[in-house]
């Protein structure tokens, strides 16, 4: 038997030995144990604890494999943008190896990054034809067209105020009244668009809007609108310039027809920052009534916050019309500021909702007054709105929708005032 003095010493040299061969183990799983399992968790699809790992396994982000893993988990997952960032790490740390270069190339091309994806396979002299891409440029030609069907319920499709407070404006003539109605309603969206290789764009765009009311076709609304526009664009900014003409169809009567020129301008400020800069110059030709026509001139600005997959976002617009017509018209000379706050937010990769508020200043030139008190005072009205729209999508294509919309106008020419509410479901299909 040892002494006890020597019994302590020698048991004190295995406790020494033994912390050496814990902290030889912990290190080994800190340099390379996350590597492996990180290609454990994958082979298991166990995606998102894949990535987890790789991210957590901060020693081995000089190993070009570590981020093959990660890219190919966000791939699993559809998290292209991520799985692409992994690609270009891998590619920076191993730089001559082709199934990254091909990988990275799968994934510009998917996200639809087509000028860098032609640009990168020049660089790396990858073969496009077995990634059926022959024809590439027609790939920066885009066709899409949206299909929406609506179907609700309008508590004043004819936007009127309550008949007894008009006819006490006009000292007692029997006039019009609110009236609601069920209604369908469809949108039809058709969209091309043309890249060039020196980032500029052409843009087309077709837009049909049919509403009809159920209780009386004379209230059918349609509206046709076609806009083309040219554009040029880079990492920071887009400029863009578009002419659409329109032709309201109203109370069975071409109503109203509209040249507009609105000039944009989109800045990148950070990530998360995206300003808008926009102008309008526009002319109408009310098909009625020629005394009516007006040409109006707007400048407004538009500010987007974005986080994750949601926005905030302010617009702020300020308008002024004049009258065409040879003889003067009350309430056609106008200016109009207006403000929209709104927000979208997304609850999961399918659910949305979509919520905003208006309101519009509006100033007449003209005096209003009533039969007792003629021109009695400046016309001035002020409208609000609020709108809630909650959307689900069913399948990559086809989105439902619920949306109710409340809007008021308060005004000091009485038959202007008005409310209404609108309650719809919906559904809409892209291709």
């Amino acid at each position: 038997m040892f002494p006890k003095c020597r019994r302590r010493h020698i048991n004190k040299l295995i406790r020494d030995e033994v912390r050496v061969l814990i902290l030889f183990i912990f290190s080994c799983n800190v340099a390379f144990g996350s590597l492996y399992d990180a290609q454990r968790l994958y082979d298991k699809k166990l995606y998102k604890q894949a990535i987890e790992m790789a991210k957590s396994s901060t020693k081995d982000y000089p190993n070009p494999k570590l981020h093959i893993i990660w890219a190919k988990s966000a791939e699993k997952l559809g998290r292209d943008k991520e799985a692409m960032s992994a690609y270009e790490r891998a590619l920076m740390l191993n730089s001559q190896t082709i199934e990254i270069k091909k990988s990275l190339l799968s994934i510009y091309i998917k996200t639809k990054r087509y000028k860098l994806a032609k640009k990168f396979s020049k660089d790396e002299k990858i073969n496009l034809s077995e990634y059926k891409l022959d024809n590439y440029q027609d790939i920066t030609s885009t066709l899409s067209s949206s299909i929406y069907l609506y179907y609700g319920y309008d508590t004043n499709y004819n936007i009127q105020h309550k008949r007894d407070t008009v006819d006490e404006f006009y000292d007692n003539v029997d006039g019009p009244t609110k009236l609601a109605s069920n209604f369908s309603q469809a949108i039809i969206d058709v969209v091309y668009t043309n890249e060039f290789d020196n980032n500029t764009y052409i843009h087309t765009k077709f837009n049909g809007y049919y509403k009809s009311v159920i209780n009386d076709k004379n209230y059918n609304l349609y509206l046709n609108t076609v806009e083309i526009g040219v554009g040029y664009y880079s990492s920071k900014y887009n400029f863009y310039i578009p002419i659409s003409y329109s032709i309201l169809n109203y109370l069975r009567k071409d109503y109203l027809w509209t040249l507009s020129i609105v000039p944009q301008f989109d800045y990148k400020i950070s990530d998360n920052l995206i300003l808008n800069i926009n102008t309008t110059l526009q002319k109408r030709k009310i098909k009625i009534n020629s005394n009516r026509d007006d040409r109006s001139l707007g400048l407004g600005g538009v500010l987007y916050y974005i986080y994750k997959d949601n926005y905030l976002f302010l617009n702020v617009n300020y308008k002024e019309f004049k009258s065409l017509g040879a003889l003067y018209q009350d309430f056609t000379d106008k200016k109009s500021f207006s403000m929209v706050v709104g927000t979208k937010h997304t609850f999961n990769t399918k659910t949305n909702l979509i919520a905003s508020y208006r309101v519009s200043l509006s100033n007449y030139n003209d005096n209003i007054g009533t039969i007792n008190a003629p021109n009695s005072e400046i016309r001035s009205d002020t409208y609000s709105q609020i709108n809630i729209k909650l959307s689900r999508e069913i399948t990559k294509n086809i989105v439902l929708y619920i949306e109710n919309e409340y809007s008021t106008n308060k005004s000091n020419f009485v038959p202007s005032d008005y409310d209404k509410n609108v309650i719809s479901v919906g559904i809409s299909i892209n291709y």
